[in-house]
């Protein structure tokens, strides 16, 4: 046994899954290197943890996150990412998912949650600037340069 709880095939099958990523985990690699690069927050590719690999893994936080294609939408493959999941939340590991269409049309949303996660930012509830006031009854209601228009006459829309 090795480190976590891994065995010698479990490395070398995620020694391979790291070479073989699938595009959108390629792109999403390249994003968390940037978070490598910070210091504080350090994810590892292909991550055996047991006789599981993770996607991407930040073990001082704990944080699995998997990126997952259509075939996680299958009955058979949802049962086994669930149990999955409960070993891994058993071992004190949460794990966030991101579809693959997720990495490649919304990477940015992706990164955020991935930050908020690590506590690289805070979650929205906290950001909350209570020194904004909200705006005033009838304020930002139209009526200025930008103001709605009625398509069919032009008219500013009340």
């Amino acid at each position: 046994m090795q480190r976590h709880g891994t065995t010698d095939t479990t490395l070398v099958i995620a020694r391979i899954l790291r070479r073989d990523k699938t595009p959108a985990e390629r792109k999403l690699w390249r994003a968390l290197r940037e978070f490598n690069a910070g210091g504080d927050v350090h994810f590892r590719q292909q991550a055996p943890i047991g006789h599981f690999i993770a996607d991407f893994c930040e073990h001082t936080r704990k944080l699995i996150i998997e990126v997952d294609g259509g075939q996680h939408n299958e009955p058979e493959n949802v049962r086994r990412d669930a149990e999955r999941t409960a070993w891994l939340h058993s071992r004190g590991y949460r794990v966030i998912r991101f579809s693959n269409i997720d990495v490649f049309k919304n990477l940015e949303s992706v990164i955020i949650a991935i930050q908020i996660a690590t506590g690289i930012l805070p979650a929205a509830s906290s950001i909350v600037d209570a020194s904004v006031p909200s705006p005033l009854a009838g304020e930002g209601q139209g009526g200025g340069e930008g103001a709605a228009r009625d398509r069919t006459t032009g008219d500013r829309a009340s």
